[in-house]
């Protein structure tokens, strides 16, 4: 399981990342959510297992954000911090990992 969780991370930080640095359709930005979001649900999930409450904490305030269903409307630089402030949290979270996985 922890692989998936870095595979999953690595991923979505990529995709973030990506969503600062380029000019994309709004359907990206669209498949962005449901994918952060839906991510977010599973490393909150991995949060309660390994009880990290600050991450629980994080992942669900990530989650409502980026929620594709019920839209938060923010300017496109405000979205940009948002995009990076999740990458580093979600980066964060794999040293977090990592940190587990070796005791």
């Amino acid at each position: 399981m922890k692989y998936i969780n870095v595979i999953i991370k690595t991923v979505v930080i990529a995709l973030l990342i990506m969503a600062v640095m380029l000019n994309h359709k709004y359907s990206y930005y669209e498949l962005l959510r449901w994918i952060v979001t839906a991510s977010c649900v599973w490393f909150i999930y991995c949060s309660v297992i390994t009880k990290s409450i600050g991450f629980i904490v994080c992942f669900t305030t990530i989650a409502l954000l980026f929620n594709p269903i019920i839209k938060v409307w923010l300017q496109k630089e405000i979205w940009h911090i948002a995009d990076l402030t999740t990458a580093i949290i979600i980066a964060i979270s794999i040293l977090h990992d990592f940190k587990i996985t070796m005791k």
